[in-house]
Formats: structure tokens, C-alpha cells, sequence
């Protein structure tokens, strides 16, 4: 897949999409840590008892958690596929490839900004971000 490049205008246009999949994202990620959690005394509990109705339900949130992260990576796919980097999803951050002052630079977003408003050097990082 060729690398597209983003002006801010046409990485703005995306967030609306982008703010969906990030929230669609999360709510897997929240399901998850739910299934693991739920999983911890069911883990011990069939270890002691050979298995049995318990491991039945284990193998179940087991297979609830592949599937759960089967789909966060699906959308992850979209994401890149649109030619976006997600950088850090706690923060919902992402990066556009773009070009600025005859070199590839990211314009920067994160989730609760309004509109890409930042761009960074592609080895600085969010700690680097410039206003645009």
C-alpha cells in the first residue's frame, strides 16, 4: 500500500470516522480487561478442580477475549488502512504522514482536540509537537 500524505484539512475530514473506531476500540479494550478480570478466580478455581463446568466457562471468556481482540485489531486495520498511525490508544493518539517545508513530518492528534492543530519531526514524537 502506497503511503498517503495528509494536509490538516484532509486529516480534520477523518476525525469524525476516527473518533468513532477509537471509542468502538476502547469499548473492546474495556471488555476485555472486564473478561480478564472475570477470568482470575475461574482460572484458579478449575485448576483445583480438573476442569469440569469451570473450564468450560474459562475456555468460553476465553474465546470471548479472542474475539473481542480480533475486532480492536480489525479497526486497528481501518485506521492504517486509511493511512493513520495509532500511537498510543489510552491517549487516543494518531499521527497523519503529511509534508511540510519539503520534508515528511506527522500532523498530530488527539483524541479530545477539535481539529489537527499540531505537527511533529517523524523521530520527535508528541513531545516534540508544534503548533501548526
Amino acid at each position: 500500500m502506497e503511503r498517503r500524505l495528509f494536509t490538516a484539512e484532509e486529516a480534520d475530514e477523518l476525525l469524525p470516522w476516527l473518533r468513532g473506531v477509537l471509542q468502538k476500540i476502547g469499548e473492546c479494550r474495556n471488555q476485555i480487561n472486564s473478561k480478564l478480570e472475570e477470568i482470575k478466580p475461574l482460572s484458579q478455581k478449575s485448576k483445583s478442580n480438573g476442569g469440569g463446568r469451570l473450564g468450560e466457562e474459562l475456555k468460553l471468556k476465553q474465546e470471548e477475549i479472542s474475539e473481542l481482540s480480533e475486532a480492536a485489531n480489525k479497526l486497528n486495520e481501518e485506521i492504517q488502512q486509511k493511512g493513520c498511525i495509532l500511537k498510543d490508544l489510552d491517549n487516543g493518539l494518531v499521527d497523519f504522514p503529511s509534508m511540510r517545508g519539503g520534508r515528511e513530518v506527522y500532523l498530530c492528534w488527539c483524541l479530545g482536540e477539535e481539529r489537527v492543530s499540531y505537527w511533529h519531526e517523524l523521530d520527535t514524537g508528541f513531545a516534540g509537537r508544534q503548533p501548526l
